[in-house]
């Protein structure tokens, strides 16, 4: 009887002790559940969080420089190709070299392709003035291209074709070859060179192919300098000296109020006999300035135009 209650006894603690460690557990399952589960003042912060994205992108578009996105890119220039072997006279135009026209052409069609204007070189009547301008790199011959003809960029190119002896091949002479092409674009205005490069091939057989692949390889390089060269241009700043002559005192202030919102500054510094000296400070290039002076007033003309001077006179 008494082993009886013993038994009964230590059953009792056993069932007892299971049960405490079952409410234990499931309390400590309760609050680990409770811990892990977001409140919902963590799921606001979580959006606000998120919500600061937009804010910065906005920021960092408005770092952009002032007046950026108004700005249009000026035009690309007008480009003259001039193809010549470093011989006075000796072009494409001037004796009609099959290896020239066939160069000038390739270069001509790729610069079209890319949006370039292109100056006839058939309206050139004096090819000499052409050669003096390039191979010396004058200035002030430049500029009578540009005020000739409106050509803005000469990119010339001197093409050299060697006979670099013979081969056999399957007991055949074969003739070789070695081909130089060099080019070099100059801007008119100013008789800055943007861009410089020569390729050359080894000793090869005689092909056309040959000079039309370098030719469009130089053109590519070149043209994609001077798009970056003519965007940048649209930020700059710079000072220019507007001279007009025969004009009323009337033409002076129907000038001044054309170009209003068109340059930065413009102040009359003297004004004697029909003729009015300006200093004008302009954003972006020449040509963009000679432009808005053309359109300001119909009856006026631009007679010639230097890196930082243009003259203007009134039509009568």
């Amino acid at each position: 009887m008494r082993h009886g209650l013993v038994f009964l006894f230590c059953l009792f603690l056993c069932i007892s002790c299971a049960g405490e460690r079952e409410v234990s557990r499931q309390e400590n399952a309760r609050a680990n559940s409770e811990v892990s589960a977001p409140t919902p003042s963590a799921r606001v912060s979580v959006g606000m969080t998120v919500g600061v994205g937009p804010s910065r992108v906005s920021k960092s578009y408005g770092s952009l420089k002032k007046g950026e996105s108004k700005v249009p890119p000026p035009p690309l220039p007008r480009v003259l190709v001039y193809v010549y072997s470093g011989k006075a006279g000796d072009s494409s135009t001037s004796d009609g070299n099959k290896d020239f026209d066939l160069v000038a052409g390739a270069i001509e069609e790729h610069f079209l392709s890319k949006g370039f204007h292109l100056v006839d070189r058939a309206q050139i009547e004096n090819i000499k003035q052409v050669d003096a301008a390039v191979t010396d790199t004058d200035p002030n011959k430049l500029l009578a291209l540009k005020n000739r003809y409106g050509v803005e960029v000469i990119v010339a190119c001197r093409v050299s074709v060697q006979d670099a002896g013979t081969t056999n091949a399957y007991d055949t002479s074969v003739q070789l070859y070695r081909y130089l092409i060099y080019m070099k674009a100059i801007e008119a205005d100013t008789a800055r060179i943007h861009f410089s490069k020569s390729l050359r091939t080894r000793n090869s057989v005689g092909s056309d192919t040959y000079l039309e692949d370098m030719a469009r390889e130089l053109a590519e390089l070149c043209a994609q300098k001077l798009k970056k060269v003519w965007a940048k241009q649209r930020f700059v700043q710079s000072e220019f000296e507007l001279v007009v002559s025969r004009a009323k005192h009337r033409d002076l202030l129907a000038l001044e109020k054309a170009l209003k919102g068109k340059v930065i500054r413009l102040d009359r510094r003297s004004y004697a006999k029909e003729t009015a000296v300006y200093s004008l400070l302009f954003q972006g290039t020449l040509n963009q300035l000679e432009f808005h002076l053309k359109n300001a007033v119909p009856s006026w003309k631009v007679v010639r135009s230097t890196a930082r001077r243009v003259e203007m006179e009134v039509r009568k």
